[in-house]
């Protein structure tokens, strides 16, 4: 056997020496003995030893818990601490290592022994333990069948994978929910009605329909038994079933049933030497029988004598399933026919096990097929002598048979159409439409076609026909032939394309007109920003009187101290520097006010911040809005997404509503608290703009219209109405929308939702 490889810490030398030979004396290997905790890490490592006794006070900046701690998170070795006296916060870390135990010094030779082994048997059972608690936790998560325990009130406290994926939720989300959660009242009255049993000592089985979480109605068996713990019910183990596809098939299986039994068509199973097994009423009823004579009987007592022929398993073995019409005989001796078909049961290796067949008395198709072949007389009469040309072309397109009509309108005669097929008379360019949509009738797509197309005439011109073609097909479902009927639209197609050139000049010059509203639209839109701009000229000159204020104060500051003959070249650089910076101010301004005025109808598209579309807006209307005692507060997210258009029309939408803000709250008391709220923020998708005022606020009978042009609720030397309106062209345009929510007396707020661009 191994010996058992041993890690001694300490830093006392005597003790560690003491250590090492008693564990030697006892047939311990001591793979080392370190003194510090950086050694006893890094020796752990290198040697891997079974187990490690660790003295929690070491001398260096670590102790022996935070030796045992950075071990504890590399591997699961085993460690007892050697401490004679630590205080509280040492011996509270040397805890959270886990140790397998303790040893006080000074202690014996024996009580070290048996600390040691006391450690191996609590690791080796710990290794069971984990082991078997492995391996159950297998099974159950391997279970196909749904495994849950519920406490005494109906919450789940357990649930195998098979569980929770009957209740279509995770494990640990399943544990947070009741078994009311998933089912209706009625149902869960059914639950309490069982969970009364159960306290009782009953176990019981049910069947309950629940809602699993996506809302999907399912049926389950539940096989319940109670927990009883010192004869006190605290709830109940479950086996759960989804049955609900179980359920549907026995349902199917019984409407099959019932459907066999009720069907006018005769059904009947024979086993593979030909004995009836199974017959539907109707089967019975053709030949004469009740089912019940017939159950046992040998299949041939359906056919007449002098065609009975018996079979053998082995040709039955090789069937394909059978079709025919056939002649059979009733109880009472009178034939008639029938259309059989026949297929066969096969078991899981491909063994015949059953015959079934159906029988339909077909005595009226046969009547019908004879009146049939007198319409064919009547068809070909009219075939004929019809208005419309008509033909009949084989599945490969050869013509087989052509009425006068169409040999007038092809200019060919009946005999030379014979030996064409309706690929030759087609159009070059048509031919291929043609084929396709024949294709597609053959192979069971198409029940018929119709369509426009160009036929050749004999002398060369074209002639556009309307062509509708059918299929004829046989028993089987075949195409025999396909008839075709053709009208001459030669004169009808004159008239359409004088239309279409009607319409095409109508349409050149609608295009001109919306060329011209365009051009209005645009006028507006420069004609709002300067009305904007008038409004907030007042704003834009305090912006500007700031810095050219400071400007005057500099060089007056700067001229008195030239008098004075006080100022040194770092004070002039100082003042120079701030006049500089004023101008830079003004500049800025008017350059920003000049461009944002400018038409901005072939302005590029571009990536636009909405947060710097806000700044730059109130950068012109921040001072006026302050001496109106307007409060205007800031909640822009920042690294935001951008988004794509012209940001001088997206300022324009900014100073619009923040016009309509700053008009809607100087409508309001005069005493009451003027505030703007502005927000940005972004999901994945979009960015978003809100502006939100204290306003007196949109009425309900208003606010559907007031994206109209020259709606306005406001006096009419306060505004056009077109603000709104151009706002909502303007977003419409960059592909957004734009909302608001109002209440009359306390606020607006208008909600601008951009797409994001992506990467």
């Amino acid at each position: 056997m191994r010996k058992k490889k041993i890690l001694v810490v300490e830093d006392e030398s005597i003790v560690a020496e003491d250590i090492k030979n008693t564990l030697l004396k006892v047939n311990y290997e001591v793979v080392a003995t370190v003194s510090s905790a950086r050694s006893a890490v890094k020796s752990a490592e290198t040697t891997k030893p079974d187990m490690i006794l660790m003295d929690i006070v070491l001398e260096g900046e670590k102790s022996g818990a935070d030796a045992a701690l950075e071990i504890r998170k590399k591997s699961q070795i085993p460690i007892i601490f050697l401490t004679a006296y630590v205080d509280d916060d040492t011996l509270a870390k040397a805890s959270l290592a886990h140790p397998y135990g303790y040893i006080i010094k000074p202690f014996e030779e024996r009580e070290l022994l048996a600390t040691i082994q006391m450690a191996f048997y609590k690791e080796k059972m710990d290794k069971i333990v984990s082991e078997s608690e492995n391996k159950f936790k297998s099974l159950i998560n391997a279970m196909e069948e749904g495994l849950i325990i519920v406490d005494e009130d109906e919450n789940f406290t357990y649930a195998n994978p098979a569980a929770a994926e009957i209740f279509d939720c995770s494990e640990s989300e399943l544990l947070k929910k009741n078994l009311r959660n998933f089912t209706s009242q009625e149902e869960f009255e059914t639950v309490l009605e069982n969970t009364t049993a159960r306290k009782k000592g009953i176990s019981n089985s049910y069947e309950l329909h629940i809602i699993s979480k996506i809302g999907k109605l399912k049926i389950i068996r539940i096989k319940a038994s109670p927990l009883i713990v010192n004869n006190n019910y605290i709830g109940t183990f479950g086996l759960i079933s989804d049955i609900t596809e179980e359920k549907r098939i026995n349902k199917s299986l019984r409407e099959l049933k019932q459907a066999v039994e009720k069907m006018q068509l005769g059904v009947s199973i024979a086993d593979v030497n030909g004995k009836i097994t199974f017959t539907n009423p109707a089967d019975a009823r053709i030949h004469g029988y009740t089912p019940e004579e017939l159950i046992g009987k040998d299949v041939r007592i359906f056919a007449p004598i002098d065609i009975r022929k018996p079979v053998s398993v082995n040709e039955v073995s090789r069937w394909k399933g059978l079709v025919r019409e056939s002649i059979n005989i009733r109880k009472d001796g009178s034939t008639f026919p029938v259309r059989l078909i026949s297929d066969i049961v096969r078991d899981e290796n491909n063994k015949p096990i059953a015959i079934i067949t159906t029988c339909e008395d077909i005595t009226k198709q046969k009547e019908a097929e004879k009146a049939l072949r007198e319409s064919e007389e009547r068809f070909r009469s009219t075939f004929y002598h019809a208005a419309a040309g008509m033909i009949i072309i084989e599945p490969n397109g050869k013509i087989i048979q052509v009425n006068e009509s169409f040999c007038d309108m092809i200019g060919f005669s009946e005999k030379e159409l014979l030996k064409k097929s309706i690929t030759e008379l087609t159009h070059p360019e048509d031919v291929n439409s043609c084929l396709n949509n024949i294709e597609n009738m053959l192979s069971g797509e198409l029940e018929y076609f119709h369509q426009e197309e160009r036929f050749l005439h004999k002398n060369g011109s074209v002639i556009w026909v309307n062509i509708s073609v059918s299929s004829v097909s046989d028993d089987f479902g075949q195409s025999v032939y396909l008839i075709a009927q053709i009208l001459d639209i030669s004169e009808m197609r004159k008239v359409e394309e004088e239309i279409k050139a009607l319409n095409r000049q109508l349409e050149q010059r609608v295009k001109m007109e919306l060329k011209k509203r365009m051009q209005q639209q645009q006028l507006l839109i420069q004609k709002s920003k300067l009305e904007s701009l008038g409004k907030l000229a007042a704003g834009i000159a305090h912006e500007i009187n700031q810095p050219l204020a400071g400007i005057s104060m500099s060089l007056d500051n700067i001229l008195f101290n030239l008098s004075q003959n006080n100022f040194s070249e770092e004070y002039l650089k100082t003042k120079l520097d701030s006049v500089f910076k004023d101008i830079d101010r003004i500049r800025h301004i008017i350059n920003h006010v000049r461009i944002f005025s400018r038409d901005q109808k072939s302005a590029l598209l571009e990536e636009v911040n909405i947060n710097e579309a806000v700044l730059n807006a109130l950068s012109m209307v921040k001072t006026q809005y302050q001496n109106h005692e307007i409060d205007i507060e800031l909640n822009l997210k920042e690294n935001i997404g951008f988004t794509k258009g012209n940001k001088y029309k997206l300022e324009q939408v900014v100073l619009n509503l923040l016009t309509n803000a700053k008009d809607a709250i100087e409508e309001k008391s005069a005493f009451s608290r003027k505030e703007i709220k502005i927000r940005t923020y972004d999901n994945v998708s979009k960015v978003f703009l809100e502006v939100e005022d204290n306003g007196v606020g949109i009425s309900e009978d208003r606010i559907e219209n007031i994206f109209d042009p020259f709606y306005t609720t406001k006096d009419p030397e306060k505004g056009t109405g077109l603000g709104l309106s151009i706002i909502y062209g303007i977003v419409k345009e960059m592909h957004g929308d734009i909302s608001v929510k109002s209440e009359v007396g306390k606020f607006t707020k208008f909600t601008v939702k951009l797409p994001r661009m992506t990467n």
